[in-house]
Parts: structure tokens; C-alpha cells; sequence
């Protein structure tokens, strides 16, 4: 298993720089790393941001409390506390609720404005490019990431993860199933929404309405959907706020955060560049299911315990 990981890593390093290779020398011929997709302007407004983040919120308070009284727990239980036996329970009632909220989301988006699976960055036509896309970025990405987070945690602050503790201490497969699916689909699928399409798309639209000095904006246009020309530096800044957003709810996750952010500006980048949620998923879901996977590798006994990776 060693040599497995050992061949993996190596591969994923030399893809990443052959990658990186062809990306310098598309941005010195002057082309984009993504070509870029015009699209409408994201037809949802504040609201529909405010229902995305209630919704996850409220619904997880909800299974939070029915999980405590059945299993005879206090409300603010933290998960390391749990009974070993029931900690995998614990763990489907504070995740699935997430796929609900997004599923309430998307419901109350297409009612009440209109939008379409496109608008919304779903699009089944380009689900192989979408995969293939995302495989790339992923593989460009990966040592950066890992990388910065290995650097923070041996000089700064380390990991501070429930999952991640409760995993080293024992060897449940019950455990590592309900944390795998929570870390490499669940939280990829769910947090790609939230952040990437409700919350940065809502941005790119508020910030490619504001005033320029010598212009003046009729703000009731601003939840009007309109067809975004081109790439700009609105939609840039829109990527820094979102990613900013999602680095902050993992502050309590030690330094992660760090890694985290930039992470999120190539998931936002992704995003901007092609207005589909699939690549970012993709992305997502490897960079999690790699640190899952050598957490496993640990917990099992087939590498040192090392710091793993956000």
C-alpha cells in the first residue's frame, strides 16, 4: 500500500508540473488557463442566499436535537463525546441534513425566480469535459494545497478536525464510512453550492451592477437577471469574498483555513470561468478523498502518523 500511495503522490506531482508547464506557456501566448463562458447574470438575489444558509442551519439544529433526545445526549454534546458505538449515527444526523437544505434550496430558487439547470451550473451536456476539467484542476492544484498545509501545520497550528481525532483513536469502519461519505461527497456537494454558485454568483451579479465614479445604478436592477459580457474584475472580486467566506467557517478546524482559501479561489476561478458546479465538485471531492484516504492509511497502520492535509 506503501508503494500504491508512494506511485500516486509521484504521479499526481509530475502531471501537476507538466501541467502548470502548459498553463505558463498558454498565459505568455496570452490565452486562458479556462476558456471562458458568457452566461446570465445569477437571476437569484439576497434572499435566496439568506434561505441557502438558514436552511442548512436550521435543519441541522433540527436533526442535532432529535439525535441528542433519542440517544439521551446533551444538546451542545461536542462529537468526541459521543459513545463510540453511536458517533457514526451522530454523524449521518449532522451531514445529511446539508444535501436536504441544498435540495430546498434549488426548489425554492427555480419557484420563486425562474432559473434554469443552467443558470444554476447544472448541465448533463458537458458532464465529461465538466469531469475531466475538474480532474485536471485537481491534479495542478493538489500540491499546492497539501503543500501550504503542511507548511502551516509543522510551523504555525496544526489540524484540529472531530473526524480526523476521533479516526486516529480507533479503527471502526462504521466510523470511517459515515466520515468518508460525509468528507468526499456530502460536504464537496453541498458547500459548492452554497458558496460557489448561491453566494459567488449572487456576488458577481451585486458587484457588476455597482457605480462606477461617473455612473449611477438603478439598484431595484440588481435582482434582475441580465447576460454577463465577459470576464472582468468584478467577478474576481466575487471569487476573493466567497473564498474568504468559506475559509472563515473553518477557523475552527486549526490552520486549515489557509489552505482552505486557496483552495477556494481555484474552486471560484473554476466556477467563474465556466458557470458549471461540476469541476469544482470534482476538485472537491479528490482533494478530500486523498486526505481521507492517507488518514485511513494511517488509522490501518500503512503509514505514519502524519499531519493530513484539509
Amino acid at each position: 500500500m506503501v508503494y500504491v500511495l508512494a506511485f500516486l503522490t509521484f504521479s499526481v506531482v509530475v502531471g501537476a508540473l507538466i501541467g502548470w508547464a502548459i498553463a505558463i506557456r498558454q498565459l505568455r501566448a496570452g490565452e486562458p488557463l479556462v476558456a471562458y463562458e458568457p452566461r446570465r447574470l445569477a437571476p437569484w438575489g439576497l434572499a435566496d442566499v439568506f434561505f441557502a444558509w438558514v436552511a442548512v442551519l436550521f435543519l441541522q439544529a433540527v436533526a442535532l436535537s432529535a439525535a441528542t433526545r433519542i440517544m439521551g445526549l446533551e444538546f451542545f454534546v461536542e462529537l468526541t463525546d459521543v459513545p463510540s458505538k453511536l458517533q457514526p449515527i451522530f454523524v449521518w444526523f449532522l451531514t445529511v441534513p446539508s444535501l436536504v437544505a441544498m435540495a430546498l434550496s434549488v426548489a425554492v430558487i427555480r419557484s420563486r425566480v425562474g432559473a434554469s439547470w443552467l443558470d444554476m451550473g447544472f448541465d448533463v451536456r458537458r458532464i465529461g469535459k465538466d469531469v475531466y476539467l475538474g480532474c485536471a484542476a485537481f491534479v495542478m492544484m493538489a500540491p499546492i494545497v497539501f503543500g501550504l498545509q503542511a507548511l502551516v501545520t509543522t510551523y504555525f497550528q496544526q489540524t484540529k478536525h472531530p473526524l480526523i481525532e476521533i479516526a486516529r483513536e480507533g479503527r471502526d469502519p462504521w466510523f470511517l464510512l459515515a466520515a468518508g461519505s460525509a468528507a468526499v461527497i456530502i460536504a464537496p456537494v453541498t458547500e459548492e453550492w452554497v458558496f460557489r454558485v448561491v453566494l459567488q454568483g449572487w456576488l458577481q451579479k451585486l458587484f457588476a451592477n455597482l457605480p462606477s465614479p461617473r455612473e449611477e445604478v438603478e439598484w431595484a436592477a440588481v435582482d434582475k437577471p441580465q447576460l454577463e459580457s465577459g470576464p472582468d474584475r468584478t467577478g474576481f472580486a466575487a471569487i476573493v469574498v466567497s473564498s474568504v467566506l468559506f475559509s472563515a467557517i473553518h477557523l475552527n478546524h486549526g490552520g486549515d483555513f489557509v489552505a482552505l482559501f486557496v483552495l477556494a479561489l481555484g474552486l471560484g476561478y473554476l466556477y467563474y470561468r465556466t458557470n458549471r458546479i461540476l469541476p469544482s465538485i470534482v476538485v472537491h471531492m479528490l482533494l478530500n478523498g486523498s486526505t481521507f484516504i492517507m488518514l485511513a492509511a494511517q488509522v490501518f497502520g500503512w503509514l505514519p502518523d502524519v499531519e493530513a492535509a484539509p
